[in-house]
């Protein structure tokens, strides 16, 4: 026993000199004092920097890397390679050569890992189980020491990325992309073809996709510009441990990381008008001007300090008078100091309304006006006092992130910010710096702009390289800039700030004298009931308040849902300042809208001392409500494009909506046709009648987490009661499907498009109501999503989009499988669908009892784990109350059902849903041009073959 204890004591010697012996410690992040998780931030010996994060509660572990190049490096002859290297960089390495390891391994441990290029980084990120965190980074970090560049996958992964571009070339957002990629300056790496696809990678002379994608990662896949980001349950010591074996290993090329330098717009891109023909856009104005960044720091927060200012709508400001004479519907102001690189840009959109598509020039005079008024009494020390008290709020409401997205976070911000100071650089804030924002300011000038113009109306006849739309150039007219110098006749004013903190004149004190563990009923009454819980786990003085006035009227027929909407899109429009107030002035997030049913939700979050008052500010707004024929009309107009247009959007968005409309699952409870028909016949008249009736008809239902008493969720559910109006009923307002899904039925929704692709969605919903099922369906996807996507993405490359879901229709369980293809047809994707169906029966039956229980464990773990913040915790309660299910005790159910499966109890589901045909099947077909000659799948003619 002595000899063990004393070479115990020696191996631990060893350990600690080895522990000091790898990195050079960096400073320690600076963390919010509610925080209460540990960090450490070192260096590795091949000068990789690391931050790691200890959380004994985390169930999941996650880890990101970060490498300081993009796709701004693409060789000129193979522009997408930065992209493709990525694609590449899973499909296996030295020591785990088989394709997608890493992904196989973390989805089957309750997990998930992607990868995205931006423009000067790429980053490799995954979550799994903690006990195997150490299994996922052995395969992340060989991914990256040692691809094996298997030349097999080379033409795979190609298509792959071309498949990717395929899917985003006939969209808007990616039009508007490509646009700015030809116009910028041709010698700046903004005008590369970033995504990539066959033709941008393909043999050419003196250049192969292959070499150049080794030759690149050779190049730039060096240590010493990489960042590491480890999350994790374990002691920050195990977690240093980790980072070193598996990370401090990749190769030191000691290299400089790339720096852009080119202007993205010179002389020769500025002042100009650029015309975009977008089929599905609505009327936009966009004023582009390019910035320096250097004069825009974390700390200084030039940046957010004019997007503050330019963004109010407190009365007299720049868009509030914009809206009051109806030329805009909304705007944004957006300031990117790094979107170029080392430039950035100020970029101002405006959605025009029919009189501002006539009146452009005033609303750019406008701008400049405001613009001006800004450089004179914009640059204040109140507002800059308001915007420290506002980064003041947010470190007092510090709430938690989960883990993967603090390792995004934290890695995405590595090269840019000090290690110490990464933590509370986003409210961190010394002060407005005068010169910096002068600079900016004085950057917003005419002959520094762009103006872009973008509508399906535009006329425009230039293709656009690598996506479908069109764009023309003109240089600005002198006659026109007169105009834009010239004063508007709007009468304009900065945003008015309070200088001190609202609040109640009464705080009730909380969780004192009462404490709630279950969410009780505090308050009933006719046409009215409110609930409680207190937060287990939080601060009590931070909390979540939902107010619904549930109705059945909104869904009694298309005519009073259409009429909802108009109801609902007046009460948004009217809150606005409410909301940027609030925001603003006590730290209070306030969400007013409606759910898929068309109930009016009025949802506060924050703070909870001044929730009382401001639910009778929103709810006298929303007695109030200023319902206009103008608003109407343009309100019509946007429904028709909207909904007019679903054909036009992404194939994944349009099988997602179709879906829905297909089982009448809200929001689509009424058919697209059925709705747009009754636009005719709705005005001031019928919007003005809907309002009252929800008025009239309304249960108001609310439900209280967090930091609240019984006397104040009672006054607010009081409150609310007795403004709308007494309840003319008891029902509780909840919708009651009928959906009743019948064994051994089918139903096939078939669309045509003008895209270009097909897209299928396959589901097939089990007959009967049953949590059992539902959890056995959810295990079973855990099982069966992997081999899916391997097989028929990356094997049989039959679609880009590959993917399976357990859901639920109506309560009833499902089980979904979602292909988009650009090579193969309709009838053949479900084919290959059905194929794999049987094929996977075969595999489960050879299931290891060993993994299904590793299953099992990750699912539990997940449900089971200590709630990240307040809002989280709250999140399992308010899916109940949705759901009216009043135990409050779904996860616990499902926990224990989760226990109680036996791979004989999959074998048996699998066997009677998907072979012995136990379900109702439900398709989705949606037909691109390409495949206008090929046919949508039907049983019968398969059944006939």
């Amino acid at each position: 026993m002595k000899l063990f204890i004393m070479c115990r004591v020696f191996l631990i010697s060893l350990m600690f000199c080895s522990y000091f012996s790898f990195a050079k410690d960096l400073p320690t992040p600076i963390k919010n004092p509610k925080d209460p998780r540990t960090y450490a931030a070192f260096t590795l010996d091949n000068q990789m920097e690391v931050i790691v994060v200890s959380d004994p509660n985390l169930v999941n572990a996650s880890a990101a890397l970060s490498v300081g190049v993009g796709a701004f490096q693409d060789p000129i002859e193979q522009q997408g390679l930065a992209h493709y290297l990525e694609h590449m960089i899973f499909m296996g390495s030295e020591a785990h050569p088989e394709p997608n390891a890493l992904r196989k391994f973390v989805e089957a441990n309750g997990g998930g890992t992607n990868a995205t290029t931006q423009a000067e980084t790429t980053n490799y990120f995954f979550s799994v189980n903690a006990d195997v965190f150490e299994g996922a980074l052995d395969r992340l970090s060989a991914s990256i020491k040692a691809p094996i560049f298997n030349p097999e996958m080379t033409n795979k992964e190609i298509n792959a990325v071309h498949a990717e571009w395929q899917r985003l070339y006939q969209t808007d957002s990616f039009l508007l992309q490509q646009v700015v990629s030809s116009t910028v300056a041709p010698k700046h790496p903004t005008s590369k073809f970033a995504i990539g696809n066959k033709d941008s990678l393909s043999d050419k002379l003196g250049s192969q996709p292959h070499t150049e994608l080794q030759d690149f990662y050779h190049r730039y896949y060096s240590a010493n510009i990489m960042k590491l980001v480890l999350v994790g349950n374990q002691p920050l010591r195990e977690l240093k441990s980790l980072a070193k074996t598996y990370f401090g290993t990749i190769k030191n090329k000691n290299i400089q990381r790339p720096k852009v330098t080119a202007k993205a717009l010179t002389e020769k891109e500025l002042e100009k008008h650029i015309f975009v023909k977008a089929e599905g856009a609505d009327n936009f104005l966009l004023m582009e001007f390019p910035i320096s960044s250097e004069v825009i720091s974390w700390k200084n927060k030039t940046d957010q300090y004019l997007t503050y200012l330019l963004s109010s709508e407190e009365n007299g400001t720049l868009v509030n008078q914009l809206k009051e004479d109806e030329l805009i519907g909304r705007a944004s102001y957006v300031v990117l100091p790094r979107g170029f690189g080392s430039s950035g840009s100020v970029i101002i959109t405006y959605r025009l309304k029919t009189k501002g598509k006539k009146n452009q020039d005033k609303i750019i005079a406008a701008t400049f006006d405001y613009i001006n008024l800004l450089k004179e009494k914009g640059i204040s020390a109140n507002y800059s006092d308001e915007l420290k008290r506002i980064f003041s709020r947010n470190e007092e409401s510090f709430q938690t992130p989960d883990g993967l997205n603090l390792a995004l976070g934290l890695v995405g911000a590595m090269f840019d910010i000090p290690v110490q100071d990464i933590l509370r650089s986003g409210n961190y804030f010394n002060g407005v710096d005068r010169e910096s924002v002068l600079t900016v300011l004085n950057s917003l000038s005419i002959d520094n702009m762009r103006l872009w113009h973008v509508s399906n109306t535009e006329e425009a006849k230039q293709p656009v390289a690598y996506a479908d739309g069109f764009y023309r150039i003109e240089s600005f007219g002198e006659d026109e800039q007169k105009k834009w110098l010239g004063r508007s006749d709007l009468a304009l004013n900065l945003p008015v700030f309070q200088s001190r903190k609202e609040r109640d004149d009464v705080l009730l004190a909380t969780g004192e004298e009462e404490s709630f563990s279950y969410p009780a009923e505090v308050y009933i009454e006719k046409g009215a009931k409110a609930r409680l819980m207190h937060s287990q786990h939080f601060d009590k003085k931070d909390g979540v308040v939902i107010v619904k006035l549930r109705t059945k009227h909104t869904t009694q027929s298309a005519f009073n849902h259409v009429n909802s909407y108009f109801v609902h899109g007046f009460f948004q429009e009217q809150l606005t300042q409410l909301v940027q107030r609030t925001a603003r002035n006590l730290g209070v997030e306030v969400f007013a809208t409606s759910d898929g049913y068309a109930n009016t939700i009025i949802q506060l979050a924050g703070k909870t001392d001044s929730h009382v008052r401001l639910i009778k500010e929103i709810v006298e707004e929303f007695v109030d409500l200023d319902i206009d024929e103008d608003g109407v009309e343009g309100g019509i107009n946007n429904y028709r494009k909207t909904f007019g247009q679903i054909d036009k959007g992404q194939l994944a968005s349009q099988l997602n909506y179709y879906a829905i409309e297909q089982i009448k699952q809200a929001p689509n409870l009424f058919k697209t046709q059925e709705r747009l028909d009754v636009l005719s016949r709705v005005d001031v008249k019928s919007v003005k009648a809907m309002h009252q009736a929800i008025r009239e008809t309304a249960f108001v239902d609310v439900f209280a987490f967090g930091g609240y008493s019984s006397e104040q969720v009672t006054e607010m559910a009081s409150q609310v009661r007795q403004m709308i109006g007494p309840a003319m009923s008891d029902s509780n307002g909840r919708f009651e499907s009928d959906f009743n899904p019948k064994a051994g039925t089918s139903i096939s929704k078939k669309v045509e498009v003008e895209l270009d692709d097909v897209a299928f969605r396959d589901t097939y919903i089990y007959p009967e109501k049953s949590q059992k099922v539902s959890v056995q369906l959810s295990l079973l996807n855990q099982l069966f999503a992997t081999p899916f996507f391997t097989t028929l993405r990356t094997n049989k490359q039959l679609g880009y989009a590959v993917s399976s879901v357990a859901e639920e229709a109506h309560g009833y369980p499902a089980f979904t499988l979602v292909v988009e293809s650009n090579n193969t047809d309709l009838v053949e994707l479900k084919i290959h669908m059905l194929g794999f169906l049987d094929g996977f029966f075969t595999l489960l039956k050879k299931l290891e009892s060993e993994r299904l229980e590793e299953t099992k464990n990750s699912l539990v773990a997940l449900i089971e784990q200590k709630p990240a913040n307040v809002f989280i915790e709250a999140g399992r309660y308010i899916n109940d109350w949705e759901a009216n299910k009043h135990n409050y005790d779904t996860p616990e159910k499902v926990v224990e059902l989760i226990k109680q499966v036996t791979k004989e109890d999959l074998v048996n589901l699998y066997q009677e849903m998907f072979l012995d045909g136990n379900y109702a099947n439900y398709m989705i077909q949606i037909k691109g041009k390409q495949f206008r000659d090929k046919a949508f799948f039907s049983w019968s003619e398969l059944n006939a073959e």
